[in-house]
């Protein structure tokens, strides 16, 4: 997904704070099969229980995390650019994603979801950068997502 993530994101930046967009397609037979193997259904329900960004499954989050993960640790400034090694984040600007309804085949376009990204506002920036009271905070710190909350057992 890494190299679909980095395709999006270049137009991301090009687009200059507005909306650039693709249809994730479907996973295939064999990635379906892969996970399964594993006790996890890609095309499931994403479980998140409360807050944060939704997903409409488990493959339209992975992609999520794919388009994060190259915006963070490889893409140089806004404007253009990726580095080959990672280094270290980008503060801001973050990113916006969203996602439509599963559409079927439409020609050459395969069957999926359409999703759109644009770079976060400063404004927005600014409110993600800080604490929000809905957050818990505890002796531990900032809560986390606890693994034994998964619906699929650990690798190994």
């Amino acid at each position: 997904m890494d190299s679909a993530a980095r395709a999006l994101l270049t137009r991301v930046y090009q687009a200059r704070g507005g909306w650039a967009s693709t249809r994730l397609a479907d996973p295939s037979p064999a990635q379906m099969g892969l996970w399964i193997t594993h006790g996890i259904n890609i095309t499931g329900r994403d479980p998140v229980e409360r807050g944060g960004f939704r997903a409409p499954n488990r493959w339209c989050r992975a992609y999520t995390r794919a388009l994060w993960y190259q915006h963070k640790w490889y893409s140089g400034a806004p404007g253009g650019g990726w580095r080959a090694q990672k280094r270290a984040a980008m503060r801001w600007p973050g990113i916006e994603v969203e996602f439509g309804r599963h559409r079927t085949v439409l020609g050459v376009i395969p069957a999926g979801y359409p999703v759109r990204v644009r770079l976060a506002s400063a404004a927005a920036a600014a409110r993600l950068d800080r604490p929000e009271e809905s957050w818990a905070w505890a002796d531990g710190g900032q809560r986390w997502a606890d693994p034994a909350g998964r619906d699929w057992a650990a690798f190994g």
